[in-house]
């Protein structure tokens, strides 16, 4: 949105160049202006402040999870409600964690620069998240024929998605499932993550 509102302030000074009169024209170019210019500062203050809270947030949640881990480790002696409680919290605390890293991304995916666009080959893409996926868990995992075409976008945050969905249908199968990656093209490319 603030690379918007750039680009229309560019515009503007494009047609009515820098110098604008005193008439009614004027001090509504110079209005537009100033309301474009402050609305360009919050935006820059929302990004700024969605990236600094989601990185204070993100050291106290790591250490209080780390440090119950090592609880649940070393006390062997934690009794069946205990040891539910700390795995309760523990699994509270990564819900916590990813919240957290998708508000850190939503304040990058506000930059200008936020996606970096490539050509991508369609199944080295999937390959590679494929090799990437086995490690997970043992799954039954499948890779679908891909079809033989590149697309355009950020080689990185598709596999990032594409390895969210994978670790969803984790787990929602357990040791026997099935996990299976394809592709199809028609329109429109989709690209595919699906559990039994």
């Amino acid at each position: 949105m603030g690379t918007e509102l750039g680009r229309v302030r560019g515009r503007r000074r494009e047609v009515l160049g820098d110098v604008v009169g005193d008439d009614e024209v004027g001090r509504l170019a110079r209005t537009v202006d100033g309301m474009l210019t402050q609305l360009d500062s919050s935006f820059t203050a929302q990004r700024r402040l969605l990236a600094d809270v989601s990185h204070q947030l993100r050291t106290p949640l790591t250490v209080a999870r780390g440090h119950l881990e090592v609880l649940a480790r070393q006390n062997t002696d934690l009794d069946g409600e205990q040891a539910e409680t700390v795995a309760l919290v523990v699994d509270e605390l990564t819900q916590m964690s990813l919240m957290v890293d998708r508000l850190l991304m939503l304040g990058q995916a506000l930059e200008p620069d936020f996606l970096l666009e490539e050509r991508i080959e369609l199944p080295g893409l999937l390959q590679e998240v494929f090799d990437g996926a086995q490690v997970m868990a043992p799954r039954t995992w499948i890779l679908h024929p891909v079809p033989d075409v590149a697309i355009w976008g950020d080689r990185s945050k598709l596999r990032g998605a594409l390895l969210n969905l994978v670790d969803n249908a984790v787990r929602a199968t357990d040791e026997h499932g099935a996990v299976e990656l394809g592709a199809r093209v028609g329109a429109e490319v989709v690209l595919e993550v699906a559990d039994d």
